[in-house]
């Protein structure tokens, strides 16, 4: 008989598949082990998933939706809106000159702009 943490364990040889003549209790922690090992990876990776998805579709410096979010999200806000026969608005603000301001001061002094204009006060983070 082997010990391991302390525990009788009445398999010759523990491994990886507990050999046939193991108890089931023995089959039953190993399968509850792995679940629980496989859950935890596919959490950790669907968080990745989750984050790379935000970076693919927000700017990396405000968190706001990019030009490629918008679309999709024009778009199916047109389908819908025509299979429920419905109406959508789309409101545009153009800053006259912001790209000139933009590129010739510090981001220290512009990146505070636009949340100004749009009244948040601060980039969400």
């Amino acid at each position: 008989m082997t010990r391991t943490a302390g525990a009788r364990i009445g398999c010759q040889r523990p491994s990886r598949f507990w050999g046939l003549g193991c108890p089931k209790i023995y089959h039953e922690v190993e399968d509850t082990l792995v679940h629980f090992l496989i859950k935890r990876k596919t959490s950790e990776l669907n968080d990745k998933a989750r984050h790379l998805e935000h970076l693919a579709n927000h700017d990396p410096l405000t968190s706001l939706p990019n030009r490629k979010l918008f679309f999709d999200r024009l778009r199916q806000s047109l389908k819908r809106a025509e299979r429920e026969e419905t109406l959508i608005a789309v409101l545009y603000l153009d800053l006259d000159q912001f790209k000139q301001i933009n590129d010739s001061y510090p981001a220290s002094l512009t990146d505070p702009l636009v949340p100004a204009f749009l009244g948040a006060g601060t980039w969400p983070r």
